[in-house]
């Protein structure tokens, strides 16, 4: 028996099947951002409506974070959970790593750089020397000093600082990234460490809010369809078995790209792991893709 194979992405196939196997889907977000401006919207009604314990820690929280920046890191963050696999509960929020120890490094790397400059300048000239020679002039911030002072300090001792000709081969990419605002990223720290149970809180009903309306909506995105699909492969045995039987062979492009989600779909759809493993031979998986 002739079977025509199937074509498309991930989404799409587990889609394809779920629909074959009784599990009606009216409509999927994704392609056109509809899942990320559902999120959006859901999110500030909660946040926002009057009297809500949201909104009493959101008046605590918008003093470090703005709103629209934190909603998006937050769609994002989410969204690379999803794909890693990971529940969306309070285990997914650890404490952020400690802020001093992060400024530390990062001190002691700008330090360096400073060395490295006072090393150099006797070699160099023009643009260059002139460039070190304002860079030097100032006397560089204490790390004992409060996070955000420390932050604005060096920033203001960077402005000066750029790779062009010789001071190309002084200061590497990564540096002068540092100096010139990735120093912030210890007052981040610090605001999500005080601010941490509003953040998960937030956070939390943020993601509730957006799964309740898509099921109100009969709505599913990507993840969702995935998820749902391998769902139905790992309480199935039978619709496991008739995939692993019907389709003997598996190919996955762009390997290098697949998540942790579609990992799972690609092991259980060629009988690598499954409740019909084992009683049939695997599916052969080829897979095309570059070294990452």
């Amino acid at each position: 028996r002739v079977i025509v194979a199937p074509i498309g992405n991930f989404h799409s196939i587990a889609l394809r099947f779920l629909r074959e196997f009784g599990t009606p889907i009216s409509a999927v977000l994704g392609e056109d951002g509809r899942d990320r401006a559902l999120f959006l919207k859901t999110a500030r009604r909660t946040w926002f409506a009057q009297g809500s314990l949201e909104r009493d820690v959101l008046e605590r929280v918008v003093q470090f974070f703005s709103v629209e920046a934190l909603l998006t890191d937050l769609w994002e963050a989410l969204s690379r959970a999803r794909e890693d696999g990971r529940a969306i509960d309070s285990s997914l929020f650890r404490e952020v790593t400690d802020a001093a120890a992060i400024r530390s490094v990062q001190h002691q790397q700008l330090m360096s750089v400073r060395e490295r400059l006072i090393g150099e300048r006797p070699r160099m000239t023009g643009a260059a020397r002139t460039t070190i020679d304002v860079f030097l002039e100032k006397i560089p911030p204490s790390d004992t000093l409060p996070f955000l002072e420390w932050a604005d300090r060096w920033v203001e001792l960077g402005t000066v600082l750029n790779r062009r000709n010789a001071l190309g081969k002084l200061i590497t990419e990564d540096e002068l990234d540092l100096i010139h605002g990735d120093v912030y990223t210890t007052v981040a720290q610090t605001r999500a460490q005080a601010s941490h149970n509003d953040l998960v809180c937030l956070a939390l009903s943020a993601w509730s809010t957006y799964r309740d309306a898509k099921i109100r909506g009969e709505l599913a995105d990507f993840a969702d369809v995935i998820e749902r699909w391998t769902a139905m492969l790992e309480s199935r045995p039978d619709v496991h078995r008739a995939i692993i039987e019907q389709h003997r062979v598996v190919l996955v492009d762009e390997a290098q790209d697949t998540n942790r989600l579609q990992q799972r779909m690609i092991d259980l759809m060629v009988g690598r792991t499954g409740p019909a493993a084992g009683e049939t031979e695997p599916a052969r998986l080829w897979v095309v893709g570059d070294k990452k």
